[in-house]
């Protein structure tokens, strides 16, 4: 089978859209750099932020929630509540009942909001519209 070139999305990955890494800070293991794509999500835990990842154990971080959401990016990170971000490339499901729940693909279900369905649905809405015009 032939690649086709005229097609410049042939070889796109989500990937590619999101920095590769970030970099996180801890007491105990100091500065660690992790793929972007590989956040599941964000939890809050006191004033420090539980990073859960693919295929890892969760990696706990010096600094709080809002200092995290202020470095990711807003168009693929959402502030689910006020103590979780989630990632929408790792959105597996969304459930239809209210309230609305986002189950994630490590299957841990987030609810959303009461406050921020509407704009977690509009922003969910455009992720899915950017993603689709790009492949």
């Amino acid at each position: 089978m032939e690649k086709a070139t005229d097609s410049p999305h042939l070889d796109f990955k989500f990937s590619d859209l999101l920095p590769d890494f970030f970099e996180l800070r801890s007491f105990t293991t100091g500065n660690v750099k992790v793929r972007v794509i590989d956040i599941i999500r964000i939890e809050a835990s006191k004033s420090y932020s539980v990073f859960h990842l693919k295929n890892n154990k969760p990696f706990i971080s010096s600094h709080n929630l809002t200092y995290q959401s202020k470095k990711l990016n807003s168009k693929y990170f959402f502030r689910a509540s006020k103590s979780c971000i989630i990632n929408f490339f790792q959105i597996d499901y969304i459930s239809k009942s209210l309230p609305i729940k986002a189950i994630m693909t490590d299957q841990s279900e987030i609810l959303i909001s009461r406050r921020k369905t509407i704009h977690f649905m509009a922003m969910y809405k455009l992720f899915l519209y950017e993603i689709n015009n790009l492949v």
